[in-house]
């Protein structure tokens, strides 16, 4: 199964009627809505390594080519507000349809919280 069409399954297995992807990346013809990231974000959030992604600033990272080449990286996380208490998290983003999006996490209290506008 390829890997869009098992997206899209996982997506109607979480209840999120209002999405389709169409890449793994996001910035084509996807469709989704703020109900349907957030059914996404409380799966998503269950995941110590994608909470460890998603709360890191700067992570640095050596890229081997297949041909043994390495390239040193360096991923910036854009979330300013990884640097207010209790904010860990997730996505900003802006795209041309969207506009400026946000998908938050927070901790308060031993409790976790999801938002997203």
């Amino acid at each position: 199964m390829g890997f869009i069409k098992q997206m899209n399954a996982k997506a109607k297995h979480l209840g999120m009627s209002d999405t389709h992807f169409e890449d793994p990346h996001g910035l084509g013809n996807n469709v989704s809505t703020a109900r349907d990231l957030l059914k996404l974000s409380h799966v998503a959030m269950k995941n110590p390594t994608f909470q460890q992604y998603v709360s890191t600033n700067r992570h640095p990272i050596a890229i081997r080519s297949t041909k043994g080449i390495v390239r040193n990286v360096t991923w910036n996380n854009t979330n300013k507000l990884l640097s207010q208490p209790y904010f860990d998290g997730i996505k900003t983003g802006h795209s041309n349809p969207a506009n400026g999006c946000l998908l938050l996490s927070g901790t308060y209290n031993n409790k976790r919280l999801h938002q997203t506008d």
